[in-house]
């Protein structure tokens, strides 16, 4: 499990996780590139720019503005 909030408010670079990513991974960031295998609720909201891939499922309100 990754934490929540991982990723929140960064301003580049790229992560890759192999787990489940917590609530609110890559709000408010324009990340270069992040992975996760799954995600709970609020992922991307608000995302100024960049790329997040989930490869399983995603929770509710996935990039939501």
């Amino acid at each position: 499990m990754i934490g929540n909030t991982v990723m929140y408010g960064a301003i580049e670079g790229e992560a890759y996780f192999r787990g489940v990513a917590g609530e609110r991974f890559c709000v408010r960031t324009p990340v270069r590139r992040a992975v996760a295998r799954e995600q709970e609720d609020h992922c991307c909201e608000y995302m100024t720019g960049g790329t997040v891939v989930v490869l399983g499922r995603t929770g509710r309100n996935f990039g939501r503005e």
